[in-house]
C-alpha cells in the first residue's frame, strides 16, 4: 500500500449528498416529524450527512481485501463519522464538545444511520454549543470504539489515509486520544488512565454548560462519577488536572465560574446530629450558588461509613441518611449545576445504596499495566534526565518483576514516579546538597542511564519486599503472642478451677 493515500471529496457530489440530508434528518432520524430548528443547525447537520455518506462509499471502494463485511461496515462508519463531525465542526467553527453521546458501532441490531442519533436529535440543537457536544460526542465514541482489537488490521490499512475536502485535509483515526481533541493538556503522566481522563473532561464539559439558571444538557451529563482503582494509580491527581484544565480553559467561556469544592471529614461535629446538618447546609450552598460546582470526596470509604459495618454509630447513619437525600434531590431542585466525584481504593466496602447513587459514571484508573506503559511512565517521570534510547526494556523488566506473591501489592504509577524521585535524590542532589551551596538548575547535567533505572528497580522493589516480610513476620509474632497469652489465662484459669474442686 502507499505511504499517502489521500481520498479527494469533490464539491459536486456532496452538493448530491446535502441535497438528500434534509429527508434523511426528518424521516429516517426524526420520525417524519417537521424540523424546528435554525438554518446553522441545518447547515451544520446537512454537511456532516454529506460527507458522510460520500467518504463511506468512497472507502469501501479504497479499501481491498479480505475482511469480514460487518466488521468492514462498522469500522468505515467510525472513520467516516470521524472525519465528518470534524469537518462540520470547522465548517461553523463549533468547538468540539465531549458530550455522552453512546453510540454502539458492534451491536447486533445495527442501522448504520439511526446508531448515529442513539440519543433524540432535538436536545442537543439548543445553541452552538449543544451542537457542538453533539459533534463531539460522536468523535469520541468513534474514537473509542475504534480501539477495539477486532478493528487493529483496518486500522492499520487506514493510518496513511487522509480525506481532502477543498482545502481542507483530515486524518481519521491520527490521534490517539480525544483529549487531542480538545485543548485539554494533562502535565502529570498518568500512563494507563487515558480512558479515566476522557470520561472526566466529558463529565466537566457538561458541567461547564450551567448559565446560572439551568443546564441545558442536565439530563445527558452524569450528575456523580465514581473513580476506581488500586493505590497509587493517579485518581486524585487526574481529578485535579482535569479540573484545572476546564477552569483555565472553559471557564473563561461560562457566565458563572467555576468552583472545585473537597468534601472530606471536615463536616463532622463531636455534637450529636450536627454532622448530618453540616453536609445538608454544605449542598445547600452549592445548590443555592450561581456557580458551577466539582464536589470532590477523596477516599470515600473513609468519609462515609457502611451500615453493615459493626462500627456504624447512630451519628454515621444519620450522615449516611443525609448525603443519599442530598445526592437523591429529595430535599431541593437539581439545576444541573454540579458535578460530585468521588475516588475509592475499595469500592466493595461502601455502603451500597451510597454506592449506587455515585455509579451514575464508572471510570477505571488502573495505572501501567504493559511493558510499553511502564516505559512511558518511566519516561515521562525522568523527563530529559535520564540517557536512555530505547524504553522498552526498562518497561520489561519492571513489568517482569510482577511475580505475584513475591510483592505486598501492584507496582504501580506511584511507584514509578518514587523509583525516579529516589535516583535523583541519590544520584545528584544528595551529593550536591553536601556543598551547603545553592546550585543554579541549569547546571545539573548529570543523568541517569538505563542501568541506573534498573538499579534503582531492584533497590526499590527490595525495599518494598523487606517492609512487607517485617510487616508479616510482626502479625506471626502478635498472633503468637496473643496464642501465648490466651494460653496461659486458660492454664491459670484450670487451676484456680482445681483448686477450688
Amino acid at each position: 500500500m502507499r505511504s499517502q493515500y489521500t481520498i479527494q471529496l469533490e464539491d459536486t457530489l456532496l452538493a448530491q449528498r446535502r441535497q438528500r440530508a434534509i429527508g434523511i434528518l426528518q424521516y429516517e432520524l426524526n420520525g417524519g416529524l417537521p424540523l424546528k430548528i435554525g438554518e446553522r443547525e441545518k447547515s451544520a447537520l446537512q454537511e456532516f450527512l454529506a460527507v458522510y455518506d460520500e467518504l463511506r462509499e468512497q472507502m469501501h471502494q479504497a479499501i481491498n481485501g479480505e475482511f469480514p463485511p460487518e466488521i468492514k461496515t462498522r469500522f468505515l462508519d467510525m472513520y467516516a463519522v470521524s472525519v465528518a463531525a470534524q469537518h462540520a465542526m470547522a465548517s461553523e467553527t463549533l468547538e468540539p464538545g465531549m458530550a455522552s453521546v453512546h453510540v454502539d458501532f458492534s451491536g447486533e441490531q445495527y442501522d448504520r444511520r439511526r446508531v448515529l442519533f442513539h440519543s433524540a436529535l432535538q436536545p442537543y440543537l439548543q445553541g452552538d454549543e449543544a451542537l457542538g457536544s453533539l459533534f463531539g460526542g460522536l468523535r469520541h465514541a468513534a474514537h473509542s470504539a475504534s480501539s477495539d482489537e477486532q478493528y487493529a488490521p483496518l486500522r492499520s490499512l487506514t493510518a496513511a489515509f487522509s480525506v481532502a475536502i477543498g482545502e481542507k485535509h483530515y486524518a481519521g483515526f491520527a490521534e490517539t486520544s480525544h483529549l487531542a481533541t480538545t485543548r485539554f493538556r494533562i502535565t502529570e503522566p498518568l500512563v494507563g488512565n487515558e480512558d479515566m481522563l476522557q470520561g472526566l473532561s466529558s463529565a466537566l464539559y457538561g458541567l461547564a454548560h450551567f448559565n446560572g439558571v439551568e443546564n441545558p444538557l442536565q439530563l445527558r451529563v452524569p450528575k456523580t462519577v465514581s473513580i476506581q482503582g488500586p493505590p497509587g494509580t493517579g485518581k486524585t491527581t487526574g481529578v485535579r488536572q482535569v479540573y484545572a484544565c476546564a477552569k483555565e480553559l472553559l471557564e473563561p467561556q461560562m457566565s458563572v465560574p467555576f468552583i472545585f469544592k473537597p468534601v472530606s471529614t471536615a463536616f463532622k461535629s463531636s455534637f450529636f446530629g450536627k454532622s448530618a446538618e453540616n453536609l445538608r447546609a454544605l449542598f445547600q450552598e452549592v445548590r443555592e450558588g450561581n456557580a458551577a460546582y466539582v464536589l470532590f470526596a477523596d477516599d470515600i470509604d473513609g468519609i462515609f461509613q457502611d451500615r453493615r459495618t459493626l462500627g456504624s454509630s447512630p451519628e454515621e447513619r444519620n450522615i449516611m441518611h443525609a448525603i443519599l437525600n442530598e445526592l437523591d434531590g429529595v430535599l431541593s431542585s437539581d439545576r444541573g449545576n454540579y458535578l460530585f466525584i468521588s475516588t475509592s481504593n475499595h469500592a466493595l466496602q461502601l455502603d451500597p445504596a451510597l454506592d449506587s447513587r455515585l455509579s451514575e459514571l464508572i471510570l477505571y484508573a488502573p495505572g501501567p499495566q504493559t511493558a510499553a506503559e511502564y516505559a512511558l511512565a518511566f519516561e515521562r517521570h525522568c523527563n530529559g534526565a535520564a540517557q536512555v534510547d530505547d524504553w522498552l526494556p526498562i518497561g520489561e523488566y519492571a513489568a517482569g518483576q510482577l511475580i505475584p506473591g513475591k510483592v505486598p501489592r501492584t507496582f504501580s504509577g506511584r511507584d514509578v514516579k518514587d523509583v525516579v524521585t529516589n535516583l535523583g535524590l541519590r544520584a545528584l542532589l544528595a551529593p550536591m546538597a553536601k556543598t551547603e551551596l545553592l546550585v543554579e538548575s541549569d547546571t545539573l547535567e548529570q543523568r541517569l542511564t538505563a542501568e541506573d533505572v534498573i538499579r534503582g528497580i531492584d533497590a526499590f522493589l527490595a525495599e518494598k519486599q523487606r517492609r512487607f516480610d517485617q510487616e508479616t513476620a510482626e502479625a506471626v509474632s502478635l498472633r503468637a503472642y496473643d496464642k501465648r497469652v490466651e494460653f496461659l489465662a486458660q492454664a491459670q484459669f484450670d487451676a484456680e478451677c482445681a483448686r477450688q474442686a
